[in-house]
């Protein structure tokens, strides 16, 4: 690594604090070649979940004589950042790299250059598993995998809602006719609560529009035809 990158490196320990160290290793696909340091940090919030998430220790490695590939898990700082950030390389163009992490709809609003790149991620250890986070085609691969899963995990709720507002569970299962509402005095005013015998099945609270049901009775409710 040579002495300008080194200095990135202890410049944003001292302002962020998240270095924790560094050692020589050798990096996936570069055996028989000259080590190069890895320097570890600790990743904090959601932006990559699942791929990474919060206290996940990070290897990072500087690119070198290497470019930046799409697909890639960069370790930058942004325009106007004084701290760095974790996330994947999407896209290069002619104005500069565009990135977005792994949890998010958009991509991120800044464009990077190379010498805002400090490394990449080349693995990442959570608990006692350390393993490898691909760049590259693989990387690129993998995302698109973690939105899939991400829309799979969307899709029972989307389908809760939809049969939920055909109503068509009311006609075959009437459970409706035998909920009663009572209503409970409170401090901020009367709270409307659902019962189906003992079981409270969902509540409006006082000064509020809006009815909280339990699932799965909202397939059997008209949520609609229900007093505020």
């Amino acid at each position: 690594m040579n002495n300008r990158t080194l200095m990135r490196f202890q410049n944003i320990q001292n302002e962020a604090g998240l270095i924790l160290g560094d050692l020589p290793a050798v990096l996936p696909g570069m055996a028989g070649k000259e080590s190069c340091p890895v320097y570890f940090c600790a990743h904090f919030g959601t932006s990559m979940n699942p791929t990474l998430c919060e206290f996940d220790v990070l290897e990072i490695a500087p690119y070198g004589t290497q470019s930046v590939r799409v697909g890639d898990v960069i370790f930058f700082v942004p325009p106007g950042w004084n701290r760095p950030a974790v996330h994947r390389v999407v896209r290069l163009t002619s104005e500069g790299i565009r990135t977005r992490g792994d949890n998010n709809n958009l991509m991120d609003s800044w464009v990077i250059v190379p010498a805002d790149v400090i490394g990449r991620v080349v693995r990442a250890t959570r608990g006692k598993r350390r393993r490898p986070i691909y760049g590259g085609i693989a990387g690129r691969l993998w995302a698109v995998r973690v939105r899939v899963f991400k829309v799979l995990l969307k899709f029972p709720s989307l389908c809760y809602h939809l049969l939920a507002r055909s109503g068509l569970l009311r006609y075959l299962l009437p459970l409706h006719k035998r909920i009663r509402i009572i209503t409970i005095n409170r401090p901020a005013g009367d709270e409307l609560q659902l019962l189906l015998g003992h079981w409270l099945v969902g509540r409006c609270k006082p000064q509020m529009d809006q009815w909280w049901i339990r699932r799965p009775f909202r397939l059997f409710i008209d949520v609609d035809s229900l007093p505020r």
